[in-house]
């Protein structure tokens, strides 16, 4: 037996005109000195309300080893339109608000 990397294909149904392709969505921002853990409470409160909405299949973050400060974002959603769904309802909840205001460089 080898071993070695697999490459898993996705194909339509039969008859299906077009395929729903997912998004996975990364990135990574700084959070200001001393709110880590209210970080954590807001970011917890902001993928709850992601998960609200159909197709949010996981929201989560981490911080960078190298950087406590700095944490990873990864969002991954069955398609576009869920992911764009979620985003609209979810942009202007408080908690994606408070969220916002603690990045380095937010006001």
């Amino acid at each position: 037996m080898k071993a070695g990397r697999r490459t898993v294909a996705s194909k339509a149904p039969a008859g299906a005109s077009s395929t729903a392709l997912p998004v996975v969505i990364h990135g990574k921002r700084s959070i200001k000195a001393g709110m880590v853990e209210e970080f954590h409470r807001h970011y917890d409160a902001y993928s709850k309300a992601m998960f609200e909405r159909p197709g949010i299949k996981a929201v989560y973050a981490f911080a960078d080893k190298n950087d406590p400060l700095s944490y990873w974002h990864v969002t991954f959603a069955s398609d576009t339109a869920s992911f764009d769904a979620a985003r609209a309802r979810v942009s202007q909840a408080d908690a994606a608000v408070r969220l916002a205001s603690l990045y380095h460089g937010a006001g």
